[in-house]
């Protein structure tokens, strides 16, 4: 709003000179290409009791309007260890195979080999020795600011040796929202700053007090 000074006998005096404000708006129409199918492999082995598992399937098109990953049927699937143990898992479900007889074992490195599609994937992988967790708790958010909610606390020791990495995992019926990642809240982190500390990580749970 501007202000101006004029009268018509020559004296001022005050009055307001509103202006108007015009927009526009451009829709703009983006091409984005869909991508030829991937194989994707997704497996984890631990030191917790088998049998471990392993999908496969294939990548989806984002632009569907229900997003499926179609599963890879009739794979050879191989899990060895660096100490001569052999594994060859078992389709149970489709694009879902399942060992039998290895264990994982901290300080051991494992190798996987999957044979899909006419193709040969390897990988390999280090198990580093277990970190144990010295306390953890949840405590509600506090102040004016906060959204009601808990904080979930992990408190463990890292090791002396650098180069390790962590992922927190909490899962609850109660303190993690409806809208996270299949009920669960992840926490990733390492230990590049702070190597051989004692380390207390905070996952933001959310949640409504009860």
């Amino acid at each position: 709003m501007k202000l101006k000074k004029q009268t018509l006998d020559g004296s001022d005096t005050l009055h307001s000179d509103k202006h108007r404000v015009e927009s526009c708006q451009q829709v703009v129409s983006i091409d984005l290409n869909k991508a030829d199918p991937h194989i994707v492999i997704e497996g984890v082995i631990s030191d917790q009791q088998g049998p471990y598992a392993v999908k496969v399937s294939m990548t989806g098109n984002y632009f569907e309007p229900s997003l499926y990953f179609p599963p890879v049927t009739d794979a050879q699937i191989v899990l060895t260890d660096d100490k001569g143990q052999r594994d060859t898992l078992k389709e149970i479900d489709q694009g879902t195979y399942l060992s039998s007889t290895l264990k994982g074992i901290s300080g051991r490195t494992y190798s996987l080999t999957v044979v899909a599609n006419g193709k040969t994937y390897s990988a390999s992988s280090f198990m580093p020795a277990k970190v144990l967790i010295d306390s953890v708790y949840a405590a509600k958010r506090t102040g004016f600011r906060s959204e009601p909610g808990y904080d979930i606390y992990v408190m463990f020791k890292d090791p002396p040796e650098p180069g390790n990495y962590y992922r927190l995992n909490a899962k609850s019926s109660t303190l993690i929202p409806a809208d996270s990642i299949d009920g669960r809240r992840y926490r990733l982190y390492t230990d590049k700053f702070t190597n051989g500390d004692e380390m207390t990580e905070r996952i933001r749970a959310g949640g409504r007090y009860r």
